[in-house]
Parts: structure tokens; sequence; C-alpha cells
């Protein structure tokens, strides 16, 4: 299954001095729902291995998929899951001869004049220049990474293609799951999954947020309301935040983010909308703390604001 989520490193982040431990707490955040690509195009192969070393078990331990970007040498020493190809990578065909057949494999795009390079068709660029396997017709990429969709400094050179670039893609390769890349963040999910992608890849909207683990909840949040909640299992658990019914809707704020909720429900129907258990959160709104007794009593309002904290019990 492809992750709907996709943390991809850079040289810059990289070279954090805590950058493992941040990327072990998105990991433990998104569990098998998010795909780690270890990334760094600038970044020494010894470096790359002791970073890739240290977080391939916690990977393995929380389910997430571990992929290395083009250095396929790499990828095999570490025992990931598989590769992802960039522009001058070997073709598709020459990365599964190499990973194996089992082993998950991505390739970047960025329109539709070099979507054949992930096709399986025997092509390995927009050029025409033909795969080396010398295989017309085998297996296609599992995925691919279309963008810039919007302006990113990861990419300074590249002009933002917007989300069009979506389907673009899907239609010169129907079937391969797109996941769009390039500015996106949580604010932005909507709009790309909204455009035909099958999930998003993000470089700083992760990396640099204060707490990874964070940033990657409220990404996966952000997949849940747009598509109407997780289904794909993991350890990022919940509803969707938005309570579907028929009849008029108001907008409120929850934890920071817009959403709809139907006119007249109550804090409680949000809570339970959540998949939570009322005895379990703390609800401030409005800036004062809502009783346990009136959740069911208290009906949302448009434009309130509301803080959610949700207790976990365990021994």
């Amino acid at each position: 299954m492809i992750a709907k989520l996709h943390l991809v490193t850079d040289d810059r982040v990289l070279g954090r001095a805590k950058f493992t431990e941040a990327a072990s707490a998105a990991l433990a955040a998104g569990g098998q729902r998010v795909a780690i690509h270890l990334r760094g195009p600038r970044t020494p192969a010894r470096l790359l291995w002791e970073i890739g070393a240290a977080l391939r078990p916690v990977a393995k331990a929380e389910g997430a998929a571990f992929l290395v970007n083009d250095r396929l040498d790499l990828a095999l020493a570490l025992d990931a899951d598989g590769g992802h190809l960039a522009g001058q990578s070997v073709t598709v065909a020459n990365a599964r001869s190499l990973l194996g057949p089992t082993a998950l494999v991505g390739c970047s795009v960025h329109g539709r004049e070099d979507a054949g390079r992930a096709s399986g068709n025997g092509v390995a660029s927009g050029r025409g220049a033909p795969d080396a396997s010398g295989a017309a017709g085998s297996r296609p990429a599992d995925f691919v990474i279309a963008g810039a969709l919007f302006p990113t400094p990861t990419h300074p050179a590249r002009d933002a293609s917007g989300v069009g670039l979506i389907a673009e893609v899907r239609d010169a390769l129907p079937g391969l799951p797109v996941v769009g890349i390039g500015g996106v963040d949580a604010s932005r999910v909507s709009e790309v999954v909204a455009a035909g992608a099958h999930g998003v890849a993000v470089v700083r909207a992760a990396w640099d947020a204060l707490d990874a683990g964070a940033a990657v909840a409220e990404l996966l949040d952000a997949l849940d309301r747009t598509r109407g909640g997780p289904t794909d299992g993991g350890r990022h658990g919940g509803a969707p935040l938005d309570i579907v019914v028929k009849g008029a809707l108001i907008d409120v704020v929850v934890n920071g983010a817009p959403r709809k909720a139907p006119a007249g429900a109550t804090v409680k129907d949000l809570i339970e909308s959540l998949g939570l258990a009322p005895a379990m959160v703390v609800v401030e709104r409005n800036l004062e703390i809502l009783e346990r007794s009136a959740y069911g009593t208290v009906a949302l309002a448009p434009g309130d604001r509301l803080e959610l904290v949700h207790f976990v019990g365990g021994g």
C-alpha cells in the first residue's frame, strides 16, 4: 500500500544535529500511514548511511515505509523498502532488477513530457532514450511524485506548475498513484487532493516545524478531513473532523483549523464525530473551559473557537 504522506529529506535538514530525533518523532506520529524518503543529493554517502542506519529500525518498528532516493546502493545496504528515482536516475526496470520484485519503486515527474519514465514502457526520459534493460512494456513505477506544485525554496529554479499538473500526470499514467510535492503544507492538502492526488509529499512542512511529530499529525488530519477519514490503518487514529449530515453547515474553528459543522450540533456531537469519548476530552470554547455535563446541551454557534484536549489512559 502506498502511503498518502511522504516525508522527504534534503541536505539542509540532514545536516541538523538533532535530525534523527525529529525523524523518529515524525515516524512515531505517522506509523504505517507515512513513508520517509532519505534524500540528500550533496550529502556524503557515509553520512547518509549513518542516518539511514539510525532510522531504518525506527521506521520498521513503526510500520512506516523507508525509501532511499536515487542512491540504490544505499537502499540495498540499508535493506530499505525501496527506492525513489530522480530525473537523472536509472530507469524503473533497472531499479527493480537491483532491488528485487517486491521493492517499492517511486519516480519523480515534472510534467506529462517526462511521465514516460514511470510508465515502464521502455522510455527513460522525455527525450525518448531507451530503457537500458530493453524491457519495453515492463512493470511501471509503484507511484510517482509530481511537482513542484507551488513555489518552494527546495527547488528555487523550478517554476511552480500548479495543481493542474496532477491531472496531467494522471492522464499520462492512468491507475498510478500520484503524490503532489512542492510548497505543500497542511493548508494546501485539500487543494492537492481535490485535484486528484493520492497524497502529498513534504519537506519543510515536516522538518521546519518546531515539533515534527505534531506537524505530521496535522498533515494526516488534513488528509483525513479531505478524504473523510483514515482508510489505511496505522497508529494515527481518529475520524474526520467534519460532521457529515444533511442540512445547513456552520463554520467553526477546532484546534486552530477551520471546520464545518451542522447547524444545531452540540459539543458532544463534535467530540463523538472524532471517534473520541466525551469523558476523555477537555473542551475550551471561546476561551472558557466547558463543564463535561454541558457537552450535550451546548450547541455550536457560527464562529465558535474550540480547543480539544484528548487524554489517553493506560498503564
